[in-house]
């Protein structure tokens, strides 16, 4: 064979008169080749045609074809006429052309190290704006594969037209039954090269999917298109076979790997404004079958066999019925339908056809390795045919009958192993706005995320489940569907991406199922921490967690930084993202529910203490305790974790933390009536608004986030002074008849009504305890209650019947306080006036949860406060 020195990239020409593009290559410009790309058809407003971007993808375009002339004799040398490449840039077209071309080098025995050396320099290379419509380009090329995708594109109602290189009958027909808009240009491959391939010039498999995406490329700046969307499934990602230390894989330019590697390189060197992307990426073949299987009106049109796409040796059949893919094919629609629509579809009984024998032995891993062929991985195809058995005339074919005699038994857990071949990857780069999203919940959050993503994606359908009827206004209705009652959370496994309400345990097992099934489920928080800009103070805790939030907060507002109060305490974050930029500041409260499945942790993150709540939405405390440690979890070098180190769990947190680790309990001191650090006065606590010792260490927390963003000490002391405590959190709502009436609504733990006490002990006469039963334990608290001598307990249901049985172990059953047993917040108040002393105090601060007979513990606080003030004389 011939061979040649260099292989060169000659120029390429744009006519738009005959709307044709021709690339031109040689060997040391000997050998000279002529490629055309036809796109006559087209109706093109040149106008409107961004020049510059189109000579981009031309350039690029006229790369990407050159494989196919270059393989014919792969010399060494590459010559670049056409452009400039980065170093960056020729790092791609090194990994493409060496990866692409795997399995050609593999066939034809080429030592491929060292081989492929773009040439590059240091030059910078831009990618540029494009004002491109907001629609999508969907490849067709007639299979299983392509007619899913535009079912999908449907189902999620965006505007998309089909297109394909080249057209045939199969493309035509499964073009009319998706019935959307369809175009394609021709491509006329130099004849040479089929002449030169007979003469003995190398040849074999290319990265043709490469090729594809750089032409849709093209098709989308003439077209006025924004967006790629491709149908390549996770399976793609499996390989065939080791040749010199690399894994060579038939359909690497399918692959989620090369998916990743061409995004970046089209938004860092073509434009940011067209996106590409396989819309079955998180889909098994396996999957993409039973879903295609849904669909029968394309089982008399389509066609996966490649056969009919060759150009030197095409099929005058639908099916050849004698290639990897038609065997392939044919196993997976057997998992799904009866053998013999499945055999009308093939016009033959594959499984009877004891010369493919050898092919199914390859496909099932049972011999060599898995086909050159664009076809799913071995254990898929074990799969399909576990589930095909299951069918009587199956079992009965030559085909059936040998792989349940020499296969089935070797496989162990059959029933994971369909269960692992039908679950979606995670590992994908699907976008939001493509991905079938489920809203579980819609409570606060709930709408927060729907209207976010109603105002990002008007058109984009949307379903909404919750256990109680949900209610929308017609413009909000559409394209939305609603799933209510007590089979909400069924299903699940139909999405791509579930969007959770915090008020939903991950625990529940349907989440648990779908996350086992590969479905992913996200939340509010997570989206936000993804998309946001700039940086987020995270803070969480048992109890404190709003204060210690809304101080951060004011101390950061007073010192003019641009700082926004969100999360658990009811502020949407999404609403500010558009304008968000990287300075600005988002001090976000952290609830156990929202930090369950946080899979992101805040740059700063602020955790003040922990003691057992939440066990049954957890269940238990271990589970709670992992979900509050997600806030440093994934925490990295140049980020910051204050912490309070009086609790054990959270100190072994901050030793293992890869963030800066600042322990406020040492950094600040509490002397002669005022904060100090480093001997330096900070404030004094007479002018912190504040009662209780635990809100001192709350300051610290907010003081140590202060100094991270250089706040000035009398910003810091004028954002003190003039706080004003939240609502429900010890607040002092007045003396009435004598009485002083102290509103502690929101400590819901034993923990943090021994706090609250602790604060009024001196004069506590009467509590109010109990709510939701949750499996606390009360013993402490009883006893600290003896120790002070309290007079009158008011006991709410339903864990008031175990305080109750904890105050009769402690006090004995004859020396108990005065206790009232109730529902009812007026007869609780009416009590506490009738037997609680003046110049004494009155503490709601139930110990538990408010679900029970109360909304919230806000609704607890205001029904109190109501009451305290009716029934004053």
């Amino acid at each position: 064979m011939k061979s040649y020195k260099a292989f060169i990239f000659e120029s390429y020409k744009l006519d738009r008169n005959k709307k044709t593009v021709t690339f031109l290559y040689s060997f040391d410009d000997k050998i000279k080749f002529e490629e055309l790309i036809d796109f006559s058809d087209s109706k093109i407003e040149w106008k409107k045609v961004n020049d510059k971007l189109l000579e981009k993808i031309l350039f690029n375009l006229h790369l990407a074809i050159g494989v196919g002339y270059y393989k014919a004799y792969c010399p060494k040398k590459i010559i670049i006429r056409s452009g400039i490449l980065n170093k960056a840039q020729a790092e791609f077209w090194n990994n493409i052309y060496l990866k692409g071309l795997g399995e050609f080098f593999y066939c034809n025995k080429i030592d491929f190290r060292g081989l492929i050396n773009f040439p590059c320099k240091n030059t910078p290379v831009f990618s540029l704006r494009a004002d491109l419509k907001n629609r999508v380009i969907s490849p067709l090329g007639g299979g299983k594969d392509s007619c899913l995708a535009a079912e999908i594109l449907k189902e999620l109602n965006y505007e998309f037209s089909l297109f394909s290189l080249r057209t045939s009958t199969i493309q035509s027909d499964t073009a009319k039954v998706i019935n959307v808009p369809y175009f394609y240009y021709d491509r006329k491959i130099d004849p040479l090269l089929f002449k030169l391939n007979s003469e003995g010039a190398y040849n074999g498999h290319i990265p043709i999917s490469n090729i594809y995406i750089w032409i849709s490329l093209m098709a989308a700046v003439l077209e006025n298109y924004n967006t790629l969307a491709f149908a390549n499934e996770q399976s793609s990602n499996f390989g065939n076979v080791k040749y010199l230390g690399m894994e060579i894989n038939h359909q690497y330019s399918k692959s989620g790997e090369f998916e990743k590697f061409i995004s970046d390189y089209i938004n860092n060197f073509v434009s940011p404004d067209l996106h590409f992307f396989s819309l079955l990426r998180p889909y098994s073949e396996l999957k993409i079958v039973k879903e295609f299987s849904k669909y029968p009106k394309y089982f008399p049109v389509f066609s996966s066999c490649n056969r009919n796409f060759s150009i030197t040796k095409k099929s005058e059949k639908r099916w050849c019925g004698e290639c990897p893919k038609c065997a392939f094919t044919f196993s997976l629609l057997c998992a799904y339908n009866p053998l013999e629509k499945v055999t009308k579809i093939f016009q033959k009984n594959l499984f009877e056809d004891e010369k493919l024998l050898p092919l199914f032995q390859e496909l099932w891993g049972e011999k060599r390795f898995k086909p050159f062929d664009c076809v799913g991985t071995p254990a898929e195809v074990r799969a399909a045919f576990l589930l095909a058995t299951e069918k009587g005339a199956v079992r009965k074919t030559f085909i059936g009958s040998y792989f349940l005699k020499n296969i089935e038994s070797k496989i162990r857990n059959s029933e994971n192993l369909v269960k692992e071949n039908l679950k979606d990857s995670l590992n994908n780069y699907l976008p939001l706005e493509f991905k079938k999203i489920l809203i579980l919940g819609y409570g606060k959050e709930g709408s927060y995320i729907f209207n976010y993503l109603r105002g990002k994606y008007p058109n984009l359908h949307l379903w909404i489940a919750d256990q109680n009827k949900i209610n929308l206004n017609n413009k909000e209705a559409k394209n939305t569907t609603l799933i209510s009652g007590k089979t909400f959370l069924k299903n699940l496994d139909n999405f791509n991406l579930v969007i959770k309400s915090p008020g939903i345990s991950d625990q529940i097992k349907e989440i648990s199922e779908a996350r086992k099934n590969g479905v992913k489920i996200t939340s509010l928080t997570n989206i936000f921490f993804e998309k946001c800009p700039g940086t987020i103070i995270g803070v969480s805790g048992t109890k404190g967690k709003s204060t210690t939030a809304s101080l951060i907060y004011s101390i950061l507002k007073a010192g003019g930084k641009k700082v926004q109060l969100v999360g658990n305490i009811g502020i949407d974050p999404l609403q500010y993202l558009d304008s968000a930029n990287k300075d600005s500041i988002f001090v976000y409260e952290l609830s156990s529910h929202q930090l369950s499945i946080l899979d992101k942790s805040p740059q700063i993150a602020v955790f003040i203490n922990i003691f057992p709540d939440h066990l049954t939405y957890h269940n238990g405390f271990k589970n709670y305790a992992d979900a509050k440690a997600n806030i440093t979890l994934n925490q990295k070098e140049g980020d910051y974790f204050i912490y309070n180190d009086e609790f054990p769990f959270i100190k072994s947190l901050a030793k293992k933390s890869r963030a800066e680790t600042f322990n406020y309990n040492k950094l600040y001191a509490l002397k002669k009536g005022a904060i100090y650090k480093d001997g330096k006065k900070i404030i004094a606590v007479k002018d912190i608004p504040l009662p209780g010792g635990h809100n001192i260490k709350n300051v610290m927390a907010a003081l140590k986030v202060s100094e991270l963003f250089k706040i000035k000490n009398t910003d810091i002391q004028k954002a003190l002074k003039n706080f004003k405590a939240l609502p429900h959190r010890l607040e002092n709502i007045g003396t009435y008849n004598g009485i002083t009436f102290f509103d502690d609504a929101i400590s819901t733990t034993p923990e943090s009504t021994l706090v609250a006490i602790e604060y009024v002990k001196e004069t506590l006469e009467t509590i109010f305890l109990g709510g939701e039963n949750r499996g606390y334990k009360f013993d402490a608290l009883i006893k600290t209650l003896k120790n002070i001598k309290i007079k009158n307990i008011v006991l709410f249901p339903d864990s008031g019947k175990q305080i109750k049985e904890s105050l009769i172990k402690i006090y004995g059953k004859n020396k108990l306080p005065n206790i009232l047993e109730t529902k009812n917040m007026e007869s609780a108040v009416r009590f506490s006036y009738r037997y609680t002393a003046k110049r004494k105090t009155c503490l709601l601060s139930t110990a538990s949860p408010s679900y029970s007979i109360f909304k919230n513990f806000e609704a607890k606080g205001d029904l109190f406060k109501e009451a305290v003030k009716k029934l004053a004389k």
